[in-house]
């Protein structure tokens, strides 16, 4: 008694029933759609077909999600790149501005230190050979101030 007692729960847990309720669909006087069991005014019984996935559909579901998850992995990974590379070359660029701004801050101090010196010494006197050194170190740092700035 015992076993057939357990033999019809087992049997009875694997027959699966589709369970069919009635569904009803509507459309009320603002246009909005409703769906309900129980039926409205001008209500339309339809009907709902619960199908189980095929396998083939869930294999290739799961390989669409793959390719999605690497394209947006390797999307990732080149943004991180292309990233990591505008920082150098902006960290690349302001490193040459700052050196370029300290050449030419170097080359107008020269040209002042230049000045200095000259003014110092003209009070002293000096020979038409000095003014010609000096007249030719002065253009040089105007040029290289110039190139510079």
């Amino acid at each position: 008694m015992v076993t057939r007692l357990f033999i019809f729960f087992i049997c009875s847990l694997c027959v699966t029933s589709n369970s069919v309720a009635a569904v009803y669909q509507w459309r009320d006087e603002n246009g909005r759609i409703h769906f309900g069991d129980l039926p409205a005014p001008g209500a339309k019984q339809i009907t709902m077909v619960d199908e189980k996935p095929d396998i083939a559909d869930i294999e290739k579901h799961r390989q669409i999600q793959s390719n999605l998850k690497r394209t947006l992995n390797q999307q990732g990974a080149d943004r991180r790149r292309q990233d990591k590379a505008n920082n150098y070359q902006r960290e690349k660029s302001k490193r040459a501005r700052a050196q370029s701004t300290k050449r030419c801050n170097s080359a107008r101090q020269r040209l002042q230190y230049e000045r200095d010196s000259w003014h110092r010494k003209g009070r002293k006197g000096y020979r038409n050979r000095d003014k010609l050194n000096y007249l030719e170190r002065k253009r040089r740092l105007e040029k290289k101030v110039s190139e510079s700035c």
